[in-house]
């Protein structure tokens, strides 16, 4: 856990004890976890006196969640949120770095709990993966998603397993990262990218090495699992 540059108080939420305080845009802090492969759901305990306040999870540099925060009515006036279908692909001790992308948000804990399996499409959102090249031992992807609900979708992540024997080289239009099989994609609010009207669409790239016949089975938007074509 990081020793300098952020500040603690006393925490009057329940069970007392500190809690992070006066968080400005720029700091971290990191956590050591030991995990086993499996579906989860982050949990956080936060209070904030205005809205806007944004918060990022990564894993050993893994994209997990990006979190806005909403004003909850004061500084020590606190509220649980839960970002649930977050997939760990394997075993594995390792550090949780938690990111302020936007201050003014007091952070009691957090913590990663076992999540259930995710519902059947809702029909809320749509995924596109169009093979545009193709040359044997590798092809480009062009991926659509799609939102068909009707709230913004402000900040995203989509989560796939590539099927054997193909791995990913590179991209573009987003921030991917791989771990084995298993592969995050998203882009934060404030990203040109990273924001999807109902309605609207957003785009972006990348080449696998492999056959090109295999494709993923599912895709999932913030956890959520979406329709898709192949």
């Amino acid at each position: 856990m990081r020793q300098t540059g952020v500040d603690l108080q006393l925490c009057e939420d329940e069970g007392g004890g500190v809690n992070l305080g006066w968080t400005r845009s720029g700091e971290w802090l990191d956590y050591f976890v030991t995990v086993v492969a499996g579906r989860y759901d982050l949990v956080l305990r936060v209070a904030a006196q205005n809205d806007g306040g944004r918060l990022a999870f990564d894993l050993d540099g893994l994209p997990l969640a990006e979190v806005a925060i909403a004003a909850t009515g004061g500084w020590q006036e606190w509220t649980t949120i839960k970002v649930p279908g977050i997939q760990l692909p394997a075993d594995r001790a390792g550090e949780v770095r938690l990111r302020v992308l936007a201050g003014g948000v007091n952070v009691n804990w957090f913590g990663l709990i076992e999540g259930d399996d995710p519902p059947d499409p809702s029909g809320d959102c749509a995924v596109s993966y169009a093979v545009t090249s193709d040359w044997g031992s590798g092809f480009v992807v062009e991926t659509t998603i799609t939102n068909h609900g009707d709230s913004l979708i402000s900040g995203w992540r989509l989560a796939w397993n590539l099927p054997a024997g193909q791995s990913i080289s590179s991209s573009w239009n987003v921030t991917l990262a791989t771990e084995g099989s298993s592969v995050r994609a998203g882009n934060s609010a404030n990203h040109w990218n990273g924001v999807i009207a109902p309605g609207a669409s957003v785009r972006f790239g990348f080449v696998v090495n492999g056959d090109s016949s295999q494709r993923p089975a599912a895709f999932e938007l913030n956890g959520s699992l979406c329709d898709h074509g192949r």
